[in-house]
């Protein structure tokens, strides 16, 4: 659940809204890789080193922490009965470090692997066990004392519960002394009890926060050992914490880095909003606002055609049967990227599993093969735990995937792991060009194409019959399933759609993903007014299994591990630099020169097979000389230094990949187009002008911008009929001037030797992908748009670098 102060300002981000006095200066540069830092226990646990992969410049993310030179947790079979350690998020003074009344626990309280109170708040535990150092003498559970002054004092907080807390109670130490968990921390959007990265007066960094680690062996306060192994009391008990291990965390901070109301509007899909976000600080701190509205792919194309085009980014071009002749659209890869379906599984060995597999209880699968048939029965709700249950339209199929002879004869080591909560995807909300080449994907392979029409695999499992026939790839996810389970006395029925939903976005997916949380609504609340069935509680870190469907950066955010999805070549292939990059070569020609398409039947072993490219595009002479300068030179950074990875502001996030040269000389000769083109008049017959004298653009209104962040146009300049800008001896050249390498002179005039992208038809012969109709009606975009707005905090001021609610 979200708190209302969040919901407050999420919805004011996602209508607009902006808030005064947040200053003009950007974030200093940080560092260009991440901060691991290990530290040491002390006494009892003095060979315990923890080590946080990630300790700057944070936002909402999942960190790495590993340690080593524990003791095997007890008695290792996913009970925890000493020897583990306990992970949790504080606020606290930067100086002095967190008070325990400052940390976030105790929202899992209940949780039984552990001793009675080993995952509450609550210090007493009875006359024959009181710890000698505890100084709380009023009541029984340590008092919770948030950032905003309040103070709750019970065994529940008003700041967190076991839907939002990120505390793991309970943290294995393998039997080589070993352990990891990815820990999700939080800034004050997810945790507003803590604060973390909220503004600070007079200081251009977000608040800090602590992690905090306390190790636990198999003694209890008083030094004594517990007859029954288990350790019972609280990691706040004075005791307890004075062993802890502290890591300070540094948080980009929250709200614009820039001015409100400046900002030049750029919309479209959510795969570029993890890049953008990194982008947009740095390009501020050089004289230009970007803010981004995360709309959805068919939408953005009908902005385009509009009056004020802006920039759009999207998957697919426009239909060229929609665009007027007198209107040339100009196209610019910006980001390379993939689909991926990410899995956070945690082993859970079945009874009859061996005591080596026993030892694996808790440790996260890295790799999954799934290949089109097994992602068309996910994505249809063919397995029988996908729908309600006894429904008549899965009968006699498998009750989840890990059931599944198909995926047990690709994945064999699921053979002694039992776990039947993975029969579905956790899958996005809405229209998006990404989800049209998932299915094209899945539809790409014949025993998938058969299975969905309605032929069963070999072992007789059969698609849900709501989907049968299922032939063109949609632009969406169906979710078709009509079971329901029936009312049952003051319990109203359970409806497929309401016991699994649908993720807001890719980012929600993922996130919840990471918190090993489907979504699905299978509690019941019987003093809800109504009684109404209510969203289940994630459950505790060790026994988890979600797949879902996001991008790759959302993905690597939260630290997920993603599956190996089978190719063209029958190839399975996960998403990395290497097969992105072959992906990319393996992408077809569309009906639009410089953009390709998903061409998933073309065979490249290496590529994999979910690659997508972002193509940012708008029509030049309908922007005025302002937005074309402040458009080219958004691309231009784009492709230059955004191109960069790394953490820091201004760099390329985990999950992208860098454009090739031949992208990004592309999008340089879009920019300088567009630099060019603003504000002129074109028609179809009438090539593209080259502005000239006083009019010609410059890198801004202050005469002094960064010549790397905003192109000006040299004298002497053209820019050739297909945008490409040409020198005064013929050579391509870039904005500056500066000759495109690779390029060879020419002669003034002549056609230019583009340094375009790659040829996309090299691989074989491709059929184009048809690309359907841009969605005119009116209704339909703005319910699609209420949409947007309602279910994903759409504008993006950048609140928190890569800052996503």
């Amino acid at each position: 659940m979200r708190r209302p102060a969040a919901l407050l300002l999420v919805l004011g981000v996602a209508l607009g809204v902006t808030s005064a006095g947040l200053g003009s200066t950007a974030p200093p540069a940080r560092a260009a890789e991440s901060v691991s830092v290990t530290k040491s226990g002390a006494g009892a646990f003095a060979d315990l080193k923890v080590t946080v992969d990630r300790t700057d410049s944070l936002v909402n993310q999942a960190v790495r922490v590993s340690w080593e030179g524990g003791q095997p947790t007890q008695p290792g079979n996913g009970a925890f009965n000493s020897n583990y350690l306990q992970i949790m998020q504080c606020w606290g003074d930067p100086a002095a470090g967190p008070d325990r009344q400052q940390c976030q626990y105790g929202g899992r309280t209940g949780d039984g692997r552990g001793g009675s109170f080993a995952a509450s708040r609550q210090l007493e535990y009875g006359e024959s066990l009181v710890d000698p150092k505890e100084t709380l003498t009023a009541g029984r559970f340590l008092p919770f004392r948030s950032v905003t002054g309040t103070t709750t004092t019970g065994s529940r907080s008003e700041f967190f519960d076991g839907n939002t807390t990120n505390e793991i109670p309970f943290a294995k130490t393998r039997a080589d002394g070993t352990g990891e968990e990815f820990f999700e921390v939080q800034t004050a959007l997810e945790a507003f009890g803590l604060g973390c990265g909220a503004r600070v007066a007079g200081s251009d960094r977000g608040r800090p926060c602590f992690l905090v680690v306390v190790p636990r062996n198999n003694q209890e306060v008083d030094g004594s050992r517990p007859p029954d192994g288990k350790i019972g009391t609280s990691p706040l008990s004075q005791t307890n914490w004075d062993q802890r291990v502290v890591f300070p965390l540094d948080f980009e901070r929250l709200g614009e880095p820039c001015t409100a109301g400046q900002e030049r509007a750029v919309i479209g899909q959510e795969e570029v909003v993890e890049a953008v976000s990194r982008w947009q600080p740095t390009l501020c701190g050089a004289g230009k606002a970007f803010s981004y509205n995360q709309i959805s792919d068919p939408l953005a194309r009908v902005r385009v055609l509009g009056d004020t085009p802006g920039l759009s980014i999207i998957g697919e071009p426009v239909d060229a049967a929609n665009v007027p002749e007198d209107r040339r659209l100009v196209y610019a890869p910006v980001a390379l990227s993939s689909i991926t379906i990410a899995l956070l599984i945690e082993q859970n060995p079945s009874a009859d599993a061996t005591a080596a597999e026993q030892q694996l209880q808790g440790s996260r699968v890295l790799d999954i093969q799934l290949n089109q048939r097994l992602v068309a029965k996910l994505l249809t709700q063919s397995y029988a735990f996908a729908v309600p249950p006894g429904a008549a339209e899965v009968a006699g199929n498998p009750r989840a995937l890990t059931e599944d002879p198909e995926f047990l004869k690709l994945n064999p080591e699921f053979n002694s792991l039992f776990y039947l909560g993975v029969s579905d995807l956790l899958v996005p909300v809405g229209q998006s060009d990404a989800a049209r080449q998932v299915w094209q994907w899945v539809l790409s392979d014949p025993t998938a194409r058969q299975f969905l029409a309605g032929t069963p695999d070999e072992d007789g499992m059969a698609v849900n019959t709501n989907y049968t026939g299922l032939a063109a790839a949609p632009e969406e996810f169906p979710k078709a399933s009509t079971a329901c389970q029936p009312a049952v006395e003051d319990r109203p029925q359970l409806c497929a759609l309401e016991r699994k939903p649908y993720a807001a976005d890719f980012h929600d997916a993922a996130r919840s993903t990471g918190r090993g949380d489907n979504l699905a609504r299978l509690e019941f609340n019987p003093v809800a007014i109504p009684p109404a069935w209510v969203k289940s509680v994630p459950p505790p870190s060790g026994g988890r299994a979600v797949l879902a469907i996001t991008d790759a950066a959302s993905a690597a955010r939260y630290g997920l591990q993603t599956a190996s999805l089978r190719n063209a070549s029958g190839e399975y292939v996960k998403a990395t630099s290497g097969s992105v990059l072959a992906g990319l070569a393996a992408r077809g020609p569309s009906p639009v020169a410089g953009v390709s398409l998903p061409a998933p039947a073309t065979p490249v072993p290496t590529a994999y097979p979910l690659t997508t490219v972002s193509y940012a595009v708008t029509a030049p002479a309908k922007l005025d000389r302002a937005a074309g300068t402040d458009y080219a030179a958004f691309l231009t950074y784009a492709v230059g230094a955004g191109q960069t990875p790394g953490v820091a502001v201004g760099t390329l996030p985990a999950g992208y990949v860098p454009l090739p040269e031949a992208q990004r000389a592309q999008t340089r000769a879009a920019a300088g187009r567009i630099a060019a083109e603003a504000g002129l008049p074109i028609t179809a017959a009438t090539p593209p002008q080259t502005p000239g004298g006083t009019d010609t653009p410059t890198g801004g209104t202050d005469g002094g911008t960064d010549p790397d962040v905003f192109p000006t146009l040299a004298d002497g300049i053209t820019v050739g009929p297909d945008g490409q800008l040409i020198g005064p001896d013929g050579t391509p050249v870039n904005a500056d001037g500066t000759p495109i390498a690779g390029a060879a002179p020419g002669t003034p005039g002549a056609p230019p030797q583009i340094a375009g992208p790659v040829d996309l038809a090299a691989n074989g012969t491709t059929e184009p992908v048809d690309v359907g109709l841009v969605r005119w009606a009116l209704l339909a975009a703005l319910v699609l748009g209420a949409l947007a707005a309602l279910v994903r905090p759409a504008l993006l001021l950048f609140p928190a670098f890569p800052g996503r609610p």
